[in-house]
């Protein structure tokens, strides 16, 4: 008999909840990494955007984890200013079509909404593996769920892409996407 996980919608709420906060305690931080190489608003555009994105929670349609990520989505995409609004935005509007309708989600269900969003951002962006933007810490995250086929809603708020994850990001010159990505990439760092 195998164990069977799900994340429920009200954890799923809970999740975005943590990921507006962390943002906001580390606005200043992601503004800082922004300054060597973008525009040094990386931090504020970003917390205002999950701010703003928490406050329409409610609104969402109660049970129905797409349509929430889905206002996620548009909330970014209206309010985080530069490339990453329409990045971000993508990648939760991806998230809500692939999981649409759905009260709760499973491992498998996590996996294809990640691919999903994947591919939307590199669409949105044109952008292509090693070209030190934010898919350079996408897609070793999405690899490393999609083997171990274990899902924790909350638990991985950091991806490393560099040296120690998939080598993408490294020793090759950023040719798509801001500052902000560039920045955070060489840090080794990115909150997905």
């Amino acid at each position: 008999m195998s164990l069977r996980v799900a994340v429920a919608y009200d954890e799923v709420v809970a999740w975005l909840k943590v990921y507006a906060a962390t943002i906001a305690e580390n606005k200043e931080y992601l503004t800082e990494l922004d300054s060597a190489i973008g525009d040094a608003d990386h931090g504020i555009n970003m917390d205002r955007g999950f701010q703003a994105a928490v406050g329409t929670l409610d609104s969402a349609t109660p049970g129905d984890i797409g349509a929430l990520l889905k206002t996620v989505g548009m909330t970014l995409v209206s309010k985080v200013g530069g490339a990453g609004g329409p990045l971000y935005g993508t990648l939760f509007l991806q998230l809500g079509a692939a999981t649409a309708g759905k009260e709760r989600i499973t491992p498998e269900d996590w996996s294809a909404a990640l691919e999903g969003a994947v591919a939307g951002v590199q669409a949105r962006g044109k952008a292509e593996p090693g070209d030190k933007t934010m898919l350079d810490a996408l897609i070793p995250g999405v690899v490393r769920e999609g083997k171990r086929a274990i899902w924790q809603l909350g638990q991985v708020n950091v991806l490393d892409a560099g040296p120690n994850g998939s080598g993408y990001g490294s020793g090759c010159p950023a040719t798509c996407g801001d500052g902000d990505e560039r920045t955070f990439l060489r840090q080794g760092i990115f909150i997905p």
